[in-house]
């Protein structure tokens, strides 16, 4: 992976900007700068997907400003050591597995299993009644992972599987921020 330019990511020449890539490396380079889409492909016509045509360092900066948000935004909502349990560490986790799926260079389909965890955490919060609002960005998500399955290239070009993952992660930060809410509101309760 220490190898990246404006042709390729690490090894992987012909397929690091293409639909597969769902990672922000990959959905960033294809919006926002006239890459082909579709390279992997070997005879084939280019496709391009960009809404702007920014040069590579910008594009660069783009990718780091949003990577750096998200990392600070995954400190920001980290409860407190003292208002640790079970249920906020769960949350913790599967933000954390999100970010990793979002933020490593290459994350093709197949890396996206690990989406069961975030669902899973979904779930459970969902059926024990303590959350229904994240049970909308799931949908959501579920929803942008359901036209993968109508329209596979056409929605994986534009990044399907990487905003749903965003949203999986937006959802459940504000969760945790919430549950953090929660949690302080009660401990102060208790100690007065």
């Amino acid at each position: 992976m220490l190898k990246y330019s404006e042709t390729k990511v690490g090894q992987r020449p012909m397929r690091s900007y293409t639909w597969k890539n769902q990672s922000l490396v990959g959905v960033s380079n294809r919006l926002l700068r006239h890459v082909d889409a579709d390279a992997a492909s070997a005879p084939h016509t280019p496709i391009y997907v960009n809404f702007a045509d920014l040069k590579f360092p910008v594009v660069n900066a783009v990718v780091v400003s949003i990577a750096l948000a998200l990392g600070i935004w995954f400190i920001v909502v980290m409860p407190r050591r003292a208002m640790r349990t079970a249920e906020s560490d769960a949350i913790e986790f599967a933000l954390l597995l999100l970010l990793m799926l979002m933020i490593t260079p290459l994350s093709f389909g197949y890396f996206y299993s690990w989406l069961m965890l975030p669902f899973a955490v979904i779930t459970q919060r969902v059926l024990t009644g303590n959350a229904w609002g994240i049970l909308w960005w799931g949908l959501a998500a579920v929803a942008l992972l359901a036209l993968g399955i109508l329209f596979p290239r056409g929605a994986q070009l534009y990044g399907n599987t990487f905003f749903a993952t965003l949203l999986l992660f937006i959802g459940s930060s504000i969760e945790l921020l919430y549950w953090n809410k929660q949690k302080s509101g009660s401990s102060c309760k208790v100690s007065s």
